[in-house]
């Protein structure tokens, strides 16, 4: 889990860093991203960032501002997908 954590904060420091209001490492995994400056452009390029990074496909239904709203909401979506695909496999 830490490996996805700093997956996601490194792409949050090149797609969105620019416009929070404090860098990526201040930020709680549990702060909304929303609410310290991260806007509708951002959280496309950060999405498109973390779906080549993890080789990862977000589904259209969680691509909301509610369901992807911290870092730990992409931690956690990010983990279920790998874990969805291992039990594919097996």
């Amino acid at each position: 889990m830490k490996q996805i954590e700093e997956i996601v904060k490194s792409s949050l420091e090149k797609e969105v860093g620019q416009h929070l209001v404090k860098s990526v490492n201040e930020v709680d995994i549990n702060e909304n991203l929303w609410e310290i400056g991260m806007d509708s452009l951002a959280f496309i390029r950060l999405v498109v960032s973390l779906e080549i990074e993890t080789d990862t496909e977000f589904d259209d239904e969680v691509l909301t501002m509610e369901k992807l709203s911290s870092i730990k909401n992409f931690m956690d979506y990010i983990s279920s997908k790998e874990i969805m695909l291992a039990n594919k496999q097996e």
